[in-house]
């Protein structure tokens, strides 16, 4: 707020018209801030928190890849405040018709961003115990290929064996295997399948995975035909519940033994490329394999290794003086990181409970 002091002086016309310009711009050159800064900050925020967890998902992957731990920080909350100044001055005399004025402006960003270390006993455990059968047809209900997600979590399915790889193993999985994902994805394109929560003799909720043969293609038919053939399903059932483990004691059960978060993320790392300097200190391909399947889960991911940092990169990050990038053109690639990231924003939600945290005033 401006107030003009008059007294008994009488000003020049022009002088005293100056004076008032001088003073509106004073008074309306302060910007009004507030509701004018969301559109920009809550973009802004989004993508670099998008970008970073890209970028931390993917160093946690190239570590393991080097027998590193992994370290997971959550950006728990963010306040940005704002400072805007505009010191003016106005001046003027009589005698000489002469008169200045001067001014100045400037804004002040002053984010402060607090962040929680995810090492809590519950985040670990939730790292390290298997996902729930559910949560990979869950996932597939949402959108996401039903065959990319089988072969990213499920170690098997009634007996039927994915691939294998860790830093001292590698066993291709069985080709009917790799069948299945490629039927449930035909199904789930069909639009054939669904999972449904019921009550069980427990009253308790159980996941249920059921087909709809009805008024379909006769290939949506013969693909539900064929799944059961291939898992040693009831073929004139058309609901099964979903349970854990390797092999179902009933033909009325699918058996999913999924992978924990943890080895989902150590299977991604096992296909991340090395520059041969850093051989030795990163895991080895193995020699030892079963070769019976395709091995197809294996070539889903890629990570490339090099001196500079690419043009191209969907996501890239720095480690031991190289830049690891994921192609933006590798759509296989990307799917995959997608769905790891999903999975581990479920179980980020209650991770960070009673864990420590360190505020950060960003200046």
């Amino acid at each position: 707020m401006f107030t003009v002091i008059t007294g008994l002086i009488r000003f020049d016309s022009r002088i005293m018209a100056v004076l008032l310009i001088s003073l509106l711009v004073l008074a309306t050159g302060c910007p009004r801030k507030g509701a004018k800064t969301i559109r920009g900050d809550r973009i802004d925020f989004s993508r670099a928190i998008s970008d970073s967890m890209k970028e931390q998902m993917l160093l946690n992957v190239v570590k393991m890849r080097y027998l590193d731990m992994p370290t997971f920080v959550e950006v728990g909350q963010i306040i940005n405040s704002y400072d805007f100044q505009a010191p003016g001055s106005v001046s003027a005399s009589i005698g000489p018709k002469t008169f200045s004025l001067g001014g100045s402006g400037g804004t002040a960003n002053r984010p402060t961003i607090t962040y929680t270390p995810l090492n809590s006993n519950q985040f670990v455990r939730g790292l390290m115990t298997p996902l729930p059968p559910e949560v990979v047809f869950f996932a597939a209900g949402s959108g996401y290929a039903a065959d990319l997600i089988i072969l990213t979590t499920a170690s098997s399915i009634n007996g039927l064996r994915n691939d294998t790889i860790s830093d001292d193993e590698h066993y291709d999985g069985d080709s009917e295997f790799f069948r299945v994902a490629e039927l449930f994805r035909d199904l789930q394109k069909a639009e054939a399948m669904s999972l449904v929560m019921k009550v069980g003799s427990d009253k308790e909720y159980v996941p249920v995975l059921a087909f709809d043969p009805e008024n379909r293609t006769e290939r949506t038919k013969d693909s539900i035909d064929e799944l059961k053939t291939l898992l040693k399903l009831d073929p004139s059932a058309n609901e099964f519940r979903l349970i854990f483990g390797n092999r179902a004691p009933d033909k009325s059960e699918i058996a999913i033994r999924t992978r924990s978060l943890i080895q989902a993320i150590g299977s991604l790392a096992m296909q991340v490329d090395v520059p041969p300097e850093d051989a030795e200190q990163a895991f080895k391909s193995s020699t030892r394999s079963r070769s019976k399947g395709s091995g197809l889960s294996t070539g889903l991911f890629k990570v490339t290794a090099s001196a500079k940092r690419p043009s191209n990169a969907f996501v890239s990050v720095k480690y031991r003086d190289h830049w690891f990038t994921i192609d933006d053109r590798d759509l296989k690639s990307k799917r995959v990181f997608s769905i790891v990231l999903l999975l581990f924003s479920l179980g980020e939600s209650k991770a960070g409970e009673n864990a420590p945290i360190f505020t950060i005033p960003v200046r």
